[in-house]
């Protein structure tokens, strides 16, 4: 069932007046007051994307686009580990079919060789694995291709509003 979506416009005083435009469904609501809140702590969001497809690469690229986003590709598990050994990310969307190793062979060892419980991880696949499979395996949360732009951002907002408090 498609849910209607609504928009709305809030105009903010303050020394520069801004425009505000939060589009929200019945599955995924964005909050100003939650958006403020990471982009106080959090600006820019690093993203680590781990994803092997070069469609759903392009996805990814087009909806982080905007410039509170910084978005780091990996291709695969192995280098996606590679990545996060390098880099530091605030979240980490990872596909579970991988080429190498699957995602929730990553996710096992950013948890546990690496030590890492905080870092949101979100499972991103087109697989419909048992939510609880992904939890044992340390993923925050599990999101199903195609996610729509809404769904991942208002999702990204909420894990990291979370990880910071």
């Amino acid at each position: 069932r498609k849910l209607s979506m609504r928009t709305l416009q809030i105009r903010k005083n303050s020394f520069i007046d801004t425009e505000c435009n939060f589009s929200f469904d019945e599955t995924a609501k964005i909050f100003p007051r939650e958006i403020k809140t990471v982009n106080k702590y959090i600006n820019p969001i690093k993203i680590l994307v781990v994803e092997d497809t070069i469609i759903c690469q392009k996805m990814a690229m087009l909806t982080f686009s905007q410039p509170h986003y910084i978005i780091d590709i990996a291709i695969s598990g192995y280098e996606a580990i590679k990545k996060y050994k390098e880099n530091s990310y605030h979240i980490i969307l990872l596909d579970l079919g991988l080429p190498d190793i699957d995602g929730l062979a990553v996710c096992r060892y950013i948890r546990e060789q690496m030590g890492d419980k905080n870092i949101p991880i979100i499972a991103y696949s087109a697989n419909h694995l048992s939510k609880e499979e992904c939890l044992a395996a340390g993923f925050s949360e599990i999101v199903l291709k195609p996610a729509e732009k809404n769904t991942l951002e208002s999702l990204i907002n909420k894990l990291l509003i979370n990880s910071i408090r």
